[in-house]
């Protein structure tokens, strides 16, 4: 990783990449872009520009996202190596196999994420 004060990113990861991560793991995790702004005492644009890739989030930012959404920041940075498959997720595979290719790719995205999640907060994702 490159670092510029207090500035952190993955030498082979763009701000859109990253921006992406943050706002898929922020709308699997129920929270609004509001919600998240007043949590790092930012405004709503600030992360909506985050989540776009238009503004690089600081090393903080990026610790206190990763802590709001339980998920470890090697995961949102992409330093952890390669994302699991279905060999990683069996009976889930065998579950989905009549599903369309675009709803099983859901599932599978859906699947890396919770295998990243971390226990230990009472947060809990909002139904829509």
């Amino acid at each position: 990783m490159e670092r510029k004060g207090d500035i952190m990113k993955a030498d082979s990861i763009p701000d859109e990449t990253l921006g992406a991560r943050l706002g898929e793991a922020r709308k699997y995790t129920g929270f609004s872009e509001e919600e998240v702004a007043c949590h790092l005492g930012l405004s709503r644009t600030e992360i909506s520009c985050i989540e776009k890739g238009l503004r690089q989030a600081t090393e903080s930012e990026i610790h206190r996202l990763a802590a709001l959404y339980r998920i470890r920041v090697e995961v949102l940075t992409g330093s952890e190596q390669g994302e699991p498959g279905w060999e990683s997720f069996p009976d889930l595979d065998q579950a989905a196999t009549d599903l369309p290719d675009t709803d099983r790719n859901e599932v599978l995205r859906f699947a890396r994420f919770l295998s990243t999640w971390e226990a230990g907060t009472s947060r809990t994702p909002r139904t829509r």
